[in-house]
């Protein structure tokens, strides 16, 4: 998966970092568990039938792909804003955490190992960091740029001033390489960046390339493998002196780039092929966030809009209306908002798609990019066991003008009757009644009496017209005795 640089200082805080805080002193303090930890899944990683999902509550795996099989996890209170990078191979996991509260300057390499259910995390600090006293934007320079990858049997982070940050699970070892400098550190022993050193960093990105690794500089491009140590990276275009490289990578013979051009001191971000002409030129008009690798040189890109688009070059064999009726037939959600995409290739180009949204996990086990043809999406969510006498909306907050937002009034009735939705404003003023009288049965299967189609409020009134920002309150009754009342928060 490859991200602008903008996105990943945007997402990674918010999506692609929300993980693992509780995890800093040590695993024990996870939480086992046997279902998602939570709906709101930001990263996606895998190898055939064995997928690991981040989420904002946690880690999940499953070992063969089923909506009905139990996903095993790791949950804790706390992951929010520690989360770097999910990546798998070797037979194992790997995510990449800060784990220091007070500095922010602690990071350790999670790791488990299918084998052996072996858990162990290598924890590692760059010795530029006598916090407090050094300066907030030079620990800045030394952490993630975001994203890990499997290679060589071992687990690569792009860490800007820091190089790139190797960890080895089989010696449960951390080493700092920077591009240029052959003989690998402990990142304790990394020594400070002098002028001379800046035309190799910072590091951005990692991927995989081949028989070697393509690391990303704002100036140049480097190829790495052990045997070989680095060099520069064969056939790529030059750019001008207002231009700086963010992250590349390859798809089968075709090398991208995403290049930032400042104009008139503004930063103008863009996706960019190189060409047999031996020159840049624009992949796609409009710059995505963030591109997912498919098969045969085809790939999904994700734009600013929620809109996911499968593209073959520059032609889009799968449009962003197809691709949201693939997942909004999946489940009760129209239009998910998606965090990540992950293909699996199984036999020549028919693999296993997955992509992880903010309200579950979904995917198609036949997916074919070069034909496109889909089998139907599979929804799997986590399912908030309900208390009796208990109601949630679900989400809790909905954002006005958006066509898609809703929340699912979520309820468990103790006897089957007829039930009334009713949305007060914060003066109990009437808005609007979401069902009236509407037939619905207890102790169910599910442990839920809701049904997600009819029992939702999308911010609008008995007109039919958004309402105002702010906080509302919704009452439910039964002609079978139950009551429930609760709030929901429709924000801008």
């Amino acid at each position: 998966m490859f991200q602008t640089e903008h996105k990943l200082r945007r997402v990674v805080p918010r999506v692609l970092a929300l993980m693992l805080l509780a995890v800093c002193a040590g695993y024990g303090q996870f939480r086992e568990t046997r279902q998602l930890t939570s709906n709101n899944i930001i990263a996606l990683a895998g190898n055939r039938d064995t997928v690991w999902a981040a989420t904002d509550r946690g880690l999940n795996y499953q070992t063969s792909l089923d909506d009905k099989e139990e996903w095993r996890g790791f949950e804790a209170d706390n992951f929010s804003g520690r989360f770097y990078g999910l990546a798998f191979g070797g037979g194992g996991a790997a995510a990449l955490i800060s784990g220091d509260r007070v500095s922010s300057t602690l990071f350790s390499f999670w790791h488990f190992d299918h084998k052996s259910g072996k858990i162990q995390q290598n924890h590692f600090r760059f010795p530029a960091f006598p916090f407090p006293e050094f300066p907030l934007e030079l620990r800045e320079a030394y952490t993630p740029a975001g994203g890990v990858i499997f290679f060589d049997n071992k687990f690569w982070a792009p860490f800007k001033d820091g190089g790139v940050i190797c960890y080895d699970p089989a010696v449960d070892k951390a080493e700092a390489l920077r591009p240029g400098v052959d003989v690998p550190v402990s990142p304790e022993n990394l020594s400070p960046l002098d002028n001379a050193d800046k035309s190799s960093s910072p590091v951005l990105s990692v991927t995989v390339n081949g028989n070697s690794i393509l690391v990303t500089t704002p100036s140049k491009l480097w190829s790495y493998n052990k045997s070989d140590g680095w060099s520069a990276f064969d056939g790529v275009p030059d750019i001008n002196s207002n231009e700086t490289f963010i992250a590349a990578f390859a798809l089968e013979d075709e090398l991208y780039s995403y290049i930032n051009t400042k104009n008139n001191g503004k930063d103008e971000i863009a996706l960019y092929r190189a060409g047999a002409d031996y020159k840049w030129h624009k992949a796609l008009n409009n710059t995505p966030l963030a591109v997912f690798p498919a098969v045969e040189g085809r790939y999904y890109a994700l734009f600013e809009n929620n809109q996911a688009v499968m593209f073959d070059g520059t032609e889009e064999k799968l449009t962003a209306h197809q691709f949201r009726t693939l997942l909004a037939a999946a489940g009760d959600d129209p239009d998910p908002k998606v965090n990540y995409i992950l293909f699996l290739p199984q036999a020549g180009s028919v693999g296993t798609l997955l992509v992880a949204t903010s309200s579950g996990l979904y995917f198609s086990k036949s997916a074919n990019p070069v034909s496109g043809v889909y089998s139907p999406m599979v929804s799997i969510r986590h399912i908030r066991q309900v208390k009796s006498g208990e109601s949630y909306a679900l989400p809790g907050i909905i954002r006005g003008g958006d066509k898609y937002g809703k929340a699912v009034f979520v309820y468990e009735l103790k006897k089957s009757g007829n039930v009334t939705i009713r949305v007060y404003d914060y003066n109990m003023s009437h808005v609007k009644t979401v069902i009236n009288r509407e037939r619905r049965e207890a102790q169910t299967a599910s442990g839920r009496s809701t049904v997600p189609s009819a029992d939702f409020w999308d911010g609008t009134n008995k007109a039919g017209r958004m309402v105002s920002p702010g906080v509302y309150y919704y009452k439910i009754t039964s002609t079978g005795g139950d009551r429930f009342f609760g709030k929901v928060i429709l924000a801008k």
